[in-house]
């Protein structure tokens, strides 16, 4: 496994959500930013990812407060010159897999509201990079699925599995629990052999 084989992944799910990786922009009153720093942007966010290869509580602490204190002060520059409010995402990125004396810090550092959303990706066992770090389909923005094409002018989505018809149906008829109730008990949510 190489040391960055998450970085396809994270372009492939960056890119089909409207991120661009981005160049890095002075920004006064930042911390500086380790050079394994990457930079994703869209319209509407920013996600920056930081890379640490070695895996201890100082590193994952100093690394959550300088990243987050570096999106706060690049938001504002941004909302500032856009006029209009910037997401952050804070994603850091572990070389190995997470020990597990360190499972409650990262449970600290992504429940932490301060500034941005952070999240925490290391490798799992797969047998290619989209299973091996599908950890980053937590970052919330990276993990919402591909919206369905509209069909013609009523912007309705075009269902394409029996499951997706029924269960739109349903959800119309039934509403919300007593939908979802059906659905978990139908022989047509099994998933296929």
């Amino acid at each position: 496994m190489s040391a960055d084989g998450w970085a396809a992944p994270l372009k492939k799910f960056a890119q089909k959500v409207g991120f661009e990786n981005a160049d890095f922009a002075e920004v006064p009153g930042a911390p500086k930013l380790p050079s394994t720093a990457v930079l994703w942007r869209s319209a509407y966010a920013q996600l920056l990812v930081l890379p640490i290869t070695d895996t201890t509580e100082e590193k994952l602490r100093a690394a959550a407060g300088v990243g987050q204190e570096w999106l706060d002060a690049s938001c504002m520059v941004q909302e500032r010159a856009d006029q209009r409010v910037v997401d952050a995402y804070l994603l850091l990125i572990l070389s190995d897999m997470l020990p597990d004396t360190l499972f409650s810090l990262v449970r600290e550092i992504e429940l932490d509201p301060t500034t941005c959303r952070k999240h925490v990706a290391w490798p799992v066992p797969g047998t290619d990079d989209e299973i091996v770090w599908r950890r980053l389909l937590r970052v919330t923005a990276l993990g919402l699925p591909d919206s369905p094409t509209a069909s013609g002018m009523t912007n309705t989505p075009v269902l394409e599995s029996d499951l997706q018809k029924l269960l739109l149906t349903d959800v119309k008829e039934l509403k919300g629990k007593p939908a979802a109730r059906q659905h978990a008990e139908h022989p047509i949510a099994e998933p296929k052999p």
